[in-house]
């Protein structure tokens, strides 16, 4: 998973968190208060980690993590984090 110049993808606990988050990164938010997006996170895992995809969306797939010490983690990334 990931993109290329990323060192993370974030995973997040499912598409209603998603959006949440997005929602206060483009207010600004996570710069004055990075708790308040960061606690909408299932887990953030290095680029490279594998992953299933077990439900594939347009924009976003629901993924279980299985490599790693974040193994088990489950949620959503946007469609771009994909690596095949």
């Amino acid at each position: 998973m990931g993109r290329s110049g990323s060192e993370n993808v974030f995973v997040w606990k499912d598409s209603d968190t998603q959006s949440e988050a997005f929602k206060l990164i483009q207010a600004g938010v996570h710069k004055s208060n990075p708790m308040l997006v960061f606690r909408l996170l299932s887990c953030m895992v290095p680029v490279g980690t594998k992953a299933v995809i077990t439900d594939m969306g347009f924009a976003s797939h629901t993924i279980l993590v299985t490599s790693g010490e974040h193994s088990g983690c489950r949620g959503v990334i946007v469609a771009e984090d994909v690596r095949r």
